[in-house]
């Protein structure tokens, strides 16, 4: 595979993360509003977002080989 589609399969699977992740905590809201459920929301939350992260980050270091943390162009 060239560089140029790894680099767009990369940008693919980040977008469908990033609306995956947007849709999860949105229906996670109309089950646990923020409002009244604000401790359980924020512990809910920061899973969900960590196991997505961490999934990406091991999907980038399968087809790129490297370590990702916290990087923002991937």
């Amino acid at each position: 595979m060239e560089l140029f589609e790894l680099w767009e399969t990369v940008t693919r699977i980040r977008k469908k993360k990033n609306r995956y992740l947007a849709e999860m905590l949105t229906d996670l809201e109309s089950v646990l509003p923020p409002e009244e459920y604000q401790r359980e929301y924020g512990m809910v939350r920061k899973i969900v977002l960590d196991y997505f992260n961490d999934y990406y980050r091991t999907v980038i270091k399968f087809l790129l080989g490297i370590e990702v943390e916290g990087q923002d162009y991937l």
